[in-house]
């Protein structure tokens, strides 16, 4: 059944208005870029783009906790079965 983003199920066929701040229609807010790498200390870092004017937000996670803190991120993203993980270095 093809999908019509201006008429939503069980409303009438005129177009509607989508309200941003709280239509049950959005599926995905905005999200700022992240990006993930193993700096030279071999600390897993990952910031985040700075979109508001504000300081970028970075994470450093200590070598010997990556793994840990990969399996909670899966865990929390539903997939319970993540048994290792790998990091790869890249060369610059």
């Amino acid at each position: 059944m093809p999908i019509n983003d201006q008429n939503p199920p069980g409303n009438s066929s005129e177009p509607r208005e989508i309200n941003w701040q709280n239509d049950p229609r959005i599926i995905l807010n905005d999200q700022a870029a992240i990006a993930a790498y193993i700096d030279e200390y071999g600390n897993l870092v990952i910031t985040q783009r700075d979109t508001l004017g504000d300081p970028e937000s970075t994470l450093l996670i200590a070598p010997e906790s990556v793994k840990a803190f990969a399996r909670a991120i899966s865990s929390l993203a539903g997939e319970t079965n993540v048994t290792d993980l790998r990091i790869v270095r890249g060369t610059s």
